[in-house]
């Protein structure tokens, strides 16, 4: 499979596991908690980690992670790791920064 094909398959379940969970979280009420759960998830599977031994190649961070630590005798997992790492720091901080600022559609209230 090419590689372009190969992310593009991956964007496309990214895409289509963002639409499972915004729906499997529209009744969570706590906004902050909502939307990490809605971000973090995708974030975690798109993001791409460069190959040990493969210059040039970049795979999702997570299957490199799993690959380099649990099947390599001398895998070098450390990277795709700390990429892992971030990308869920991020996450989580965009994802409380985003909750904050909206609120569920069942709690908001019209002045009148």
């Amino acid at each position: 499979m090419n590689y372009t094909y190969a992310w593009l398959v991956i964007g496309g379940a990214g895409v289509l596991g963002a639409l499972g969970l915004w729906m499997l979280t529209r009744g969570i009420s706590n906004g902050p908690l909502r939307a990490i759960l809605r971000l973090v998830p995708p974030l975690m599977m798109l993001l791409p980690a460069p190959v040990p031994n493969y210059d040039g190649q970049l795979a999702p961070a997570f299957i490199v992670f799993a690959f380099e630590s649990l099947f390599q005798a001398e895998g070098e997992p450390r990277l795709a790791g700390l990429i892992l790492l971030a990308g869920l720091v991020a996450g989580v901080v965009v994802g409380a920064l985003i909750g904050r600022t909206s609120s569920p559609p069942a709690t908001r209230q019209q002045e009148a």
